[in-house]
């Protein structure tokens, strides 16, 4: 194995990296200004593609403006798809909430039977304990001292403690009766695709808490595209449209129009696109005829 040998470098070492390698800084004291409170190695995602080769030589008149504008075009996208993931995920609980508990009553998320994976129902009810032991939620509180039969609060409590990946893998791991597939038709989408978003959904959301790039990322959680005439709502669908952001954000389209008919998602987006020009959005899947598709010509 090779040692790493690469010493820390100064911000003013970085400047004079980046303008031999051609990058244009027309002011100095701005562009160290921003390396004081935005790491060079993460501005670094931002500048590979206005490179040219294994020497990272930038492209004829690349600037740091247009780096930076990628930057905040990227700060405000997350921002964007935070909002509407939020909406995604008050959904998601409200309704494996409500459908399983009339079914199966208050607490079914302890019924084994329900559920595929045994291992995994075991450590879910685990971290649901011990979760509930050290609760600091007033309602769980109130729950452990005035019941103790059964141990665990209904499933309307316990809905609001699960992140959006224990709800992705809870639905998962639900056995695919009428009530899972009554979930699903919530959003008007069939159980497999509606768990492959889920999934893909959860990744873009732990990727945006964590201020992590999405603007040129691959998507290692792809989501399954439909292809069916009767649940197709893209019509070109090519080699990049599930492995970016593009195909995800119109799975998310999908669903936030069967959440809120009314949503601005779509609006909110391409006001996004309008305000930085500079942003290429065909490293996020976009097509060149993206918005004749339906779900994205409203």
């Amino acid at each position: 194995m090779t040692v790493f040998t690469k010493p820390a470098k100064t911000s003013e070492d970085h400047y004079l990296l980046l303008v031999g390698r051609g990058l244009i800084i027309n002011d100095k004291s701005r562009f160290l200004k921003y390396l004081q409170h935005i790491s060079y190695y993460r501005m670094t995602g931002y500048m590979y593609p206005f490179q040219t080769n294994a020497s990272h030589t930038f492209k004829e008149k690349v600037t740091f403006e247009l780096i930076l504008d990628h930057y905040l075009f990227d700060k405000k996208l997350r921002l964007l798809i935070m909002d509407y993931i939020e909406r995604i995920e008050v959904s998601l609980r409200t309704n494996i909430c409500n459908i399983m508990s009339l079914s199966y009553g208050a607490h079914w998320y302890l019924d084994p039977s329900l559920f595929n994976n045994l291992t995994l129902h075991s450590e879910m009810i685990e971290k649901i304990n011990s979760y509930c032991k050290n609760a600091s939620e007033t309602f769980i509180k109130n729950y452990n001292s005035k019941y103790d039969t059964p141990k665990s609060p209904p499933s309307w409590m316990i809905m609001e403690t699960l992140t959006f990946g224990g709800l992705t893998s809870l639905f998962e791991n639900l056995k695919d009766n009428d009530e899972k597939k009554k979930i699903s038709k919530q959003y008007n989408v069939v159980v497999p695709l509606f768990q492959s978003w889920l999934k893909s959904i959860n990744f873009i959301r732990n990727s945006s808490a964590h201020h992590s790039r999405l603007w040129n990322r691959r998507i290692p959680l792809k989501p399954t595209i439909p292809t069916k005439k009767s649940n197709r709502f893209l019509t070109h669908i090519d080699h990049e449209t599930d492995k970016r952001l593009y195909g995800i954000l119109s799975c998310m389209l999908f669903l936030v129009k069967n959440i809120s008919p009314k949503s601005r998602f779509r609006e909110r987006i391409l006001t996004l696109f309008d305000e930085y020009p500079s942003v290429n959005i065909r490293y996020m899947g976009f097509h060149e005829k993206w918005e004749e598709e339906e779900i994205w010509n409203n």
